[in-house]
Order: C-alpha cells, then structure tokens, then sequence
C-alpha cells in the first residue's frame, strides 16, 4: 500500500470514528405545559453545543388549536421567524380544522428527546390528527401530520367525505409582502419546470423560490400520475441577505395523495396580500377527492364500517444534524 493511499484509508478511518462520537441532536422543552392548558411551549434542537432550531407550539382559544408560531433557524446569521406570529391566524403548518376540534381532546403521546407527538380529535374522535415534531437527523428536520378518517357510522361511507384531507405550510415573508400599500411584491407565473419566484415591484428577487406539483390549471410541469407536494426555497438574494438568511434553506411539504385531476384545484401558493396580519406565503394541498388514485376510487370504492383511511403530511425542512 503506497503512503497516499495509507493515508487515505487513515483518513477515513478517523472521520467514521468523529461521525460515531457525534452526539444526535436533542429536544429540550421550556415554557408552559400545553397538554395541561393554554400557553406556549418551546421546542429547542439542538446537537450538543451546537443549536439547531427552535420553534413555539402555541395553545389557544378553548384549547382546539395549536400552532406552530415560531420556527427559528439557529444555523444562519438572523433571527428571522419563518412562521406567520401571534396575532396572524395562520402556523408554519397545521393539518387540523381548529373550528371542528372537539375542546380540551389534545392528548400528549410523547414528550422526549427524541421527539414530540401529539393528538387532536374532531367530530368526537371521527377524524383523528397525530402531529410528530421529531429532533434533526443525518437528513434533516421533520414534522409529520397524520390524519385518520375512523368509519364509526353503521354503514359503508360511500361516497368518501369530500375536503378532508388538507394541509396548509404558511411561511413569513418579512417585510416583502403582497400588500399594495407594502412592498406589493408578487409570485411570478409558473414556468415549464413548475417554478415561481417571489419578485419585489422592480422586478428584483426577494425571498422564495417555490418548486411543485400543485396548480394543475396553470402549472405546466403538473403531474396527474405523481402526489401533491410543494417546496419553498430561499434564494441567494440581496433581500434573503438583508435579513439574515440561508440561502438554499428548503421547506418541503409532502403528501401521499394522488394527484388526479379532481372537480376542483388541487391547492396552490399564494403571496396574501390583505392585512399585515395576514402576510405570509401559503401553500396550500386541498383535494377535494383525496381517497385512492382515481375519482372512481373516492366516490365508489367508500370505507367498510369499523375501518380507517390515514394520509400523511411531512413538513421537511433541511438542517440537519451533522
């Protein structure tokens, strides 16, 4: 064996054994106990020394909704919260429909290291949403949303229940908003990649690049055979510098839905331009018909009495333990 590749085997030998004395990134909780009541409690990844990110899960009105109000990447240069705050009605992601959830059923699952679940009921239990907020790994961050349709009726469901099955990802925008009386920036047209910018009013790039398989009237690159999902990236823009971001920072939202082309839109990203309580970026996955690969699938097929139907949502945001 020659010195270089000696050398080399050494070389290698040594980071295996740095990457198995890495520490795995952790949870650590402060703040109120959000299974017991109202409040804020606050999620901090962190890998050893090294922190990660940082988000609050707040519990409000009476007790139906829980949000993500604050997700902070501990990583870049600022101190930007890339979920809409209090006081905007929106959360970095929510899967559940607040206004049905039955009051004071979130149950606690588990509150560990290693991560953090929880979940809300509505209808009495009909419709169940299980949220998991796990720590980094080699691949990344991720929070999944699973939510169950339970068949408690004394008959098959036939046809399935229309709009159930929808999630929204609300990402901050700062000070580039949509708003006319704001920074009216804008979303660009989807080109034939199925691309869209986030563009100021000269035309220059502010935050976001999106990328997805949503829009299907309007999206060329949309794929009837594929799943619904969205991906928002921060461009290396002067706007993403000024505030202190990571360029190439991704949030990807993710579904298992079949992407048939239903009655209705499929979902869709928009630049909100209303209030400044509502600013934000909205991806929105919201099927009409959701169950199976087919329209005859949805209305057809139904679910046998004592049965359940479950898709998922994953939230994957890329930083990652090391």
């Amino acid at each position: 064996m020659t010195g270089k590749m000696a050398a080399c085997v050494l070389g290698i030998v040594l980071a295996a054994a740095a990457g198995a004395d890495a520490p795995k990134a952790t949870l650590v909780y402060s703040g109120d106990d959000i299974a017991a009541g109202l409040g804020t409690m606050t999620i901090r990844c962190a890998q050893g020394e090294r922190g990660l990110w940082e988000l609050d899960l707040v519990r409000s009105g009476k007790g139906q909704d829980i949000l993500i109000k604050r997700f902070d990447d501990l990583t870049d240069r600022g101190e930007f919260n890339y979920a809409p705050p209090v006081g905007n009605p929106h959360s970095l992601l929510v899967v559940h429909k607040p206004s049905i959830v039955t009051s004071g059923s979130l149950t606690e699952l588990h509150k560990g290291e290693d991560y953090y679940e929880f979940v809300l009921r509505e209808f009495s239990g009909t419709v169940i949403t299980t949220y998991r907020i796990s720590a980094a790994d080699a691949a990344g961050t991720r929070i999944v949303a699973r939510r169950t349709l339970v068949n408690v009726a004394e008959k098959q469901l036939v046809p399935m229940p229309y709009d159930l099955m929808t999630a929204k990802m609300t990402l901050a925008v700062g000070k580039y908003d949509g708003r006319r009386r704001g920074a009216a920036c804008t979303l660009s047209n989807y080109d034939d990649k199925g691309c869209r910018h986030h563009k100021q009013k000269d035309g220059a790039d502010a935050i976001w690049a999106m990328r997805s398989n949503l829009g299907q009237r309007k999206n060329p690159a949309f794929d009837a055979t594929g799943l619904l999902w969205s991906e928002a990236t921060v461009m290396k823009s002067a706007a993403a510098r000024s505030l202190g971001l990571a360029p190439g920072r991704t949030f990807r939202l993710e579904s298992d839905i079949a992407a048939f082309y239903p009655a209705t839109s499929v979902g869709n990203e928009q630049l909100t331009n209303r209030t400044e309580s509502m600013d934000g970026l909205c991806v929105t996955i919201m099927p009409r018909e959701w169950f199976g690969a087919s329209r005859d699938d949805h209305n057809k097929v139904g679910l046998p009495i004592g049965e359940a139907a479950t898709k998922t949502f994953t939230l994957s945001i890329n930083i990652a333990a090391k």
